[in-house]
């Protein structure tokens, strides 16, 4: 068993006897990246990485990713040097979506002339070490700790400056953290394998399941039947019966209302549906703010329902899909913030159906096309009402629903699997790390 002393610190109560704690500012100097924008990037020139390639899920946190590098002309070499990086620099992004992104940053593990781009902050190693150890300190929900309780903000968080350099670090002699480093670059490069077979396989899963839908969409399900050309490109031949149509001819859409932030309470009242509670295919009240005011008239039409159809306008893709989810019965009761909005549908369209073509590829690629916005791209409720749609009659869309859902079951099943594992091993990587970097176990006496 190690020494241990107390380390002064609020967000660690020991570390090893031999270790130092410092003020951030001990050992790094601040910057802030490039004042640039996404139409600044280039096919070519001097390297960048900026926010969005920071909170890219690509971006371990440990050392550079090739795939997440962008381009910016050479002239910013001369009007902007400050913003270069140099090896054992960090990249810092000073905005989140949410407050488990707030820490969010990349490791410049390499000597090479990269700039920090835009919405970034640079911490400039003063000793030119390796700095890794520290790489994975910054993974450690306890060191992030000290950021999160002091960020603000409702639709993104801002992480300044200020609160970087009021944050601490624990140190360990430099011997001990090359072997800390060498440890968990070898543990989590085992885990970080099996993690990325188990993403490919859930893709592999997502793409079945999607081309489903998109066949039972668009051709439908019924066999051997007359077919026509729809006129539209993605959609291609359609059932002979099926009309071509905008979605503004099948639904009513209401966006949210703009409440006041200073207004919301953190603990109480009737939650609000903001962007970040609606992934693909589910709600998620993780982050949480509340109404706590009486619910007036005018208030009234943005309390949602059971089977609402709700879509996140703000960063309206993922990874996993677009932002589209259903609301249930333990959502509710619920109110409807801006930046998102609510579907409903007239009596001869299934919400079900709606759903199936918003969460398909061919809404998601026109997202990707008729977005707006530079930090946080978004779309509006008009682009939702032009999406156009192949439709069959009320009674075949149940049919084509009850389908999916059938066969949607057994994919989802194998996903739920599979993301659970990912969870498990993320779980312990996580663990892991905190151990390591906290001196809580020693490299030595690993087991």
């Amino acid at each position: 068993m190690r020494a241990m002393k107390d380390s002064g610190l609020l967000w660690i109560e020991t570390i090893p006897d031999n270790w130092e704690t410092y003020s951030i500012r001990h050992l790094f100097s601040f910057g802030k990246g490039l004042p640039i924008t996404k139409d600044d990037l280039k096919e070519s020139g001097i390297p960048v990485v900026s926010y969005g390639q920071v909170h890219s899920k690509a971006n371990k946190g440990t050392g550079l990713c090739q795939s997440l590098i962008r381009f910016v002309d050479e002239s910013y070499r001369d009007s902007h040097p400050e913003s270069l990086t140099k090896i054992g620099d960090f990249i810092f992004a000073d905005t989140s979506e949410d407050v488990a992104g707030c820490g969010n940053c990349a490791f410049v593990d390499r000597d090479t002339t990269l700039f920090a781009g835009y919405h970034t902050i640079i911490l400039r190693s003063k000793n030119q070490t390796s700095n890794k150890y520290l790489a994975y300190l910054f993974l450690t929900d306890a060191w992030r700790k000290q950021i999160r309780e002091r960020v603000a903000g409702i639709k993104v968080f801002s992480v300044s400056q200020k609160i970087l350099r009021e944050t601490t670090i624990i140190v360990p002699p430099a011997t001990e953290q090359r072997r800390i480093v060498e440890f968990l670059d070898d543990k989590c490069a085992r885990i970080d394998a099996v993690m990325e077979q188990t993403r490919a396989s859930i893709e592999e899963y997502k793409k079945l399941k999607q081309s489903i839908i998109t066949e039972a969409v668009t051709e439908g399900i019924r066999p051997n039947r007359p077919m026509k050309d729809s006129g539209i490109d993605w959609i291609g031949q359609i059932p002979a019966e099926w009309v071509v149509r905008p979605l503004k001819a099948y639904i009513d859409i209401l966006p949210g209302y703009a409440f006041s932030s200073e207004d919301f309470n953190s603990e109480r009242g009737v939650r609000l549906l903001r962007g970040i509670n609606v992934s693909p295919n589910q709600i998620r009240w993780n982050e949480t703010v509340f109404w706590d005011k009486p619910i007036t008239k005018q208030l009234e039409q943005f309390m949602l329902c059971e089977k609402d159809l709700v879509i996140g306008l703000d960063r309206p893709w993922i990874s996993e899909g677009t932002r589209v989810a259903f609301i249930k019965k333990e959502d509710l009761p619920c109110l409807l913030l801006q930046r998102v909005c609510r579907i409903r549908t007239k009596k001869e369209m299934d919400i079900r159906f709606v759903y199936h073509a918003l969460a398909g590829k061919a809404f998601e690629d026109a997202l990707s096309t008729d977005t707006t916005g530079v930090s946080v791209p978004h779309i509006s409720t008009k682009l939702i009402q032009q999406f156009i749609m192949a439709v069959p009659s009320l009674k075949e869309q149940q049919e084509i629903c009850d389908y999916l859902e059938m066969k949607g079951k057994g994919i989802d099943a194998l996903i739920a699997q599979k993301e659970q594992l990912l969870f498990e091993l993320e779980s312990y990587k996580k663990s892991l790390i905190y151990e390591y970097v906290t001196g809580k176990k020693e490299v030595g006496n690993a087991i």
